[in-house]
């Protein structure tokens, strides 16, 4: 009878569920209400790096603390609401030509990598620099994707090499490496197009960053240990033999005369 009655209370026990009250939580919700999660795309960057990184870039923002959430995933906590919406409204940021997404912190769920469709990467548009104008740029990069804005250096005329510009492109999609177009005499004219990083999209581990032929976790599984017992210690007493029948002949012949050692020696040449 008491068994029965200590089964009972101890399945009333784990069957109780508590409330959480939104007054509960709210002091929670208002510190962290003023971050926002910054995500290197295709890079997992050391936290202490990280770190130095958005201090850097957005040194004349409060920021409090940068936190390693996961691979490649950081939350950054402002001091004010208003200093965090000024970092989420400035210009886009990348980290070793790998744009970092951003998304200001929810309540409701964290940053789903998932539903990521565009991204902004760096195109060098290798056309004479007659032809850097904004018109002729949207039109050259037409066929990548949306035209976003060219570095400092291209709009100040600074680098004639080639015109460095922000393009909007999608995640899966096909990028070229030459782009064509009539110019002013109606003349055919192809360009060369390169980029300082794209979105490869692994088909292992379904991260950006490596294709399936470089991924970590492929090499895991294709590549097996399989140990073997060294067959060597025949070959040891062997090599001991022959040393030690080397080391008996020498002293053999070192025993003899010196006339008896020259014809030795003479007889073995």
């Amino acid at each position: 009878m008491n068994n029965k009655v200590t089964n009972q209370r101890n399945n009333q026990s784990t069957e109780e569920c508590v409330k959480i009250e939104i007054e509960d939580i709210q002091h929670e919700i208002d510190y962290w209400s003023s971050s926002l999660y910054a995500y290197v795309l295709g890079a997992n960057p050391p936290p202490a790096v990280m770190e130095g990184f958005i201090r850097r870039v957005w040194k004349e923002h409060a920021i409090d603390k940068v936190i390693n959430v996961k691979k490649g995933l950081f939350l950054v906590h402002f001091q004010t609401k208003e200093q965090c919406n000024k970092a989420m409204e400035g210009e886009k940021i990348f980290f070793d030509s790998k744009p970092v997404l951003l998304k200001a912190w929810s309540q409701e769920n964290d940053m789903d990598l998932k539903n990521i469709m565009t991204i902004p990467i760096w195109v060098h548009v290798h056309a004479h620099y007659k032809y850097w104008s904004q018109k002729s740029l949207e039109k050259l990069t037409r066929g990548i994707g949306k035209f976003v804005k060219v570095d400092h250096t291209t709009a100040n005329r600074d680098r004639l090499a080639y015109a460095r510009c922000m393009v909007e492109v999608k995640m899966d999609q096909y990028f070229p490496h030459q782009v064509c177009f009539l110019d002013e005499h109606n003349q055919k004219q192809s360009i060369p197009i390169t980029y300082e990083w794209r979105p490869v999209k692994c088909s292992v581990c379904q991260l950006i960053g490596h294709d399936g032929g470089k991924c970590y976790k492929k090499k895991m599984t294709s590549t097996k240990a399989v140990w073997q017992q060294k067959k060597v210690q025949q070959e040891e007493k062997e090599d001991a033999r022959k040393k030690d029948k080397g080391k008996e002949e020498w002293i053999v012949v070192s025993s003899k005369n010196e006339k008896n050692s020259a014809d030795a020696i003479q007889c073995n040449q």
